[in-house]
């Protein structure tokens, strides 16, 4: 037995190349939709802002602000766990 048969090594260099090329297809596909989709979500929530501004739906009270402070702060929460496990 030669080091060449133990381990987790491509034995066919064809086979490495071909693995190599799928994943990579997939990773373009599912990048693609990423995009697709944050451009229709962007797209829906800007419809949905002119949409509330034309009939004055904004609430003034305060209820505006609390809301982005919350969102802001699960925001800052997910960059801060994204660096962490990124770390690791």
């Amino acid at each position: 037995m030669t080091t060449r048969e133990v381990g987790f090594a491509y034995l066919n260099h064809r086979a490495a190349r071909l693995h190599r090329r799928r994943t990579a297809c997939a990773e373009l596909v599912t990048t693609l939709a990423l995009v697709v989709s944050i451009v229709v979500v962007a797209t829906v929530v800007s419809i949905g802002i002119a949409r509330a501004a034309e009939i004055d739906a904004v609430d003034h009270d305060g209820r505006v602000a609390v809301a982005g402070l919350i969102a802001f702060f699960l925001t800052a929460v997910g960059g801060v766990t994204a660096v962490i496990t990124r770390a690791r």
